[in-house]
C-alpha cells in the first residue's frame, strides 16, 4: 500500500462516525502499524527504512487527529443549522469551506509524505509496493464490485 493510501485510510478513520476515547484510538494505530508492518515485511524493508516509514506514517496520523475533529464538530453544526428555525447559510458555507481548506492540507502533506516515500523506497521496492497495492484494488473490486 502507498503512503497515500494510508493517507485515506488515516482519513477514513479519521472521519469516522463516532467520536473516539483514547484507548480505541491506541487499538487503531496499533491495527495501522501492524498492517504497515505486514507491507514492509512483503517489500523486505530495511530496519532504517522500517524506521523512516513509521516516522512518515506517524505524522500524517497527527495532522489526521485535529482533522477527525474539526469534521465532528462540523457534523454537530450542521445537525444544529438543520435543526433550527433559520439556518445560517453563509456561515454554514464559511464553515465548510473551512474544513475543505482542512482537507486540502491534509491531502497536501500526504501528497509530501508519498514523496518522501518514493525517496526511502528502492525501485524494486515501490515496484513490489505497486503491485500489493494493484492486487488490493482487484480484491476490494471483486468483494465490493466496483
Amino acid at each position: 500500500m502507498s503512503l497515500i493510501g494510508m493517507a485515506g485510510l488515516l482519513l477514513a478513520a479519521a472521519c469516522g462516525g463516532e467520536d473516539h476515547s483514547p484507548l480505541d484510538l491506541m487499538e487503531k494505530k496499533q491495527k495501522l502499524d501492524r498492517r504497515v508492518d505486514r507491507v514492509l515485511d512483503r517489500i523486505k524493508a530495511t530496519g532504517d527504512q522500517r524506521q523512516r516509514v513509521h516516522k512518515l506514517k506517524d505524522s500524517l496520523l497527527r495532522e489526521a487527529m485535529p482533522l477527525h475533529k474539526s469534521h465532528r464538530a462540523l457534523h454537530r453544526r450542521l445537525q444544529a443549522e438543520w435543526a433550527s428555525a433559520s439556518p445560517d447559510r453563509r456561515g454554514l458555507h464559511e464553515a465548510v469551506d473551512k474544513q475543505l481548506n482542512r482537507v486540502k492540507s491534509f491531502i497536501h502533506l500526504a501528497l509530501d509524505r508519498a514523496v518522501d516515500l518514493h525517496g526511502v523506497l528502492t525501485p524494486a521496492q515501490r515496484a513490489e509496493l505497486t503491485r500489493l497495492a494493484d492486487q488490493m484494488r482487484q480484491m476490494r473490486r471483486m468483494w465490493h464490485g466496483r
